[in-house]
């Protein structure tokens, strides 16, 4: 178990000695198989997804400062007025 500070020890999960135990026969159990999806689609899909993502996390990003200066200015206006 991991040292990291979010990991489930260090965030005390009930059971979890159980939960590993669990995972580890379901992996026994069934292998897991390593899929290269990018081999099933176009290479313009595959790239046209990626882009998307990023023009998303770049939106998001945008979006969010934005927000941020909607609020700030919001802030100062209604504090003008008391």
């Amino acid at each position: 178990m991991g040292t990291a500070r979010l990991s489930p020890s260090n965030r005390k999960i009930a059971n979890l000695d159980k939960r590993i135990r669990l995972l580890e026969k379901y992996e026994r159990e069934f292998r897991p198989r390593k899929i290269d999806l990018e081999t099933y689609v176009s290479p313009d899909k595959w790239r046209n997804y990626w882009e998307n993502r990023a023009n998303l996390i770049r939106y998001m990003r945008e979006s969010n400062n934005l927000a941020a200066e909607i609020q700030k200015e919001i802030k100062e206006k209604i504090e003008k007025e008391i």
